[in-house]
């Protein structure tokens, strides 16, 4: 707790009831009648009550692992906690639509420490942005990788730019397409079985 006027350790600056004094006059500015200084990517809030006070704002971090099942399904591992706001509902819901199947097709695993990847946690409405940003990035990438394994072995080498993942399978021109179960199979079991195919993880920010 930093009193009005007070020096503080945080690269020189100083409290007072009109603001903040800072040595970087661009690295200061309000956000309504709240003054805030940045300071190293780090951003410090202030209160001008009577006991002026100041906070670290923090960084916010959300990360997702997704991962394709023999049979078509996915898991998808996320640090997001749902704490009654429907947030494994809707990156599961997101992870769905950005592969083109059912949600039931999508099994999430939330806040698990012992295997789910990091979280900063419930703040600022910020999981469907922060969350949902690394699930979508990690489900394109699922999905590029589903339509360069297609496009190989079930549509003659063409372009996997020209695939398209819908209703639970890879369609491409001439109304072809082939279930994302055989697929998974063939990548999984019958070509080139590495066990972390089809498979992304990411860092939403």
């Amino acid at each position: 707790t930093y009193r009005e006027g007070e020096e503080t350790d945080i690269d020189e600056f100083v409290l007072t009831k009109e603001g903040a004094a800072t040595t970087d006059a661009s690295q200061f500015w309000f956000f309504g009648s709240v003054p805030k200084v940045k300071s190293e990517s780090k951003f410090w809030e202030f209160s001008l009550d009577e006991n002026a006070w100041v906070e670290r704002t923090m960084r916010y971090e959300g990360a997702a692992s997704l991962k394709m099942n023999d049979d078509g399904s996915f898991n998808l591992l996320v640090g997001a906690t749902d704490l009654g706001t429907g947030s494994d509902t809707v990156l599961a819901q997101i992870a769905a639509e950005t592969l083109g199947v059912p949600l039931a097709d999508v099994i999430i695993y939330s806040s698990d420490t012992d295997f789910t990847p990091f979280d900063t946690g419930a703040y600022a409405s910020s999981t469907t942005y922060i969350s949902g940003g690394a699930v979508m990035k990690a489900a394109e990438d699922v999905a590029a990788q589903i339509c360069r394994h297609a496009a190989r072995h079930f549509f003659d080498g063409m372009d996997a730019e020209r695939l398209r993942l819908e209703g639970g399978a890879v369609h491409g021109p001439q109304g072809r397409s082939v279930p994302l179960e055989t697929v998974a199979l063939h990548a999984t079991h019958q070509a080139e079985q590495h066990p972390d195919h089809l498979v992304a993880a990411f860092l939403g920010e």
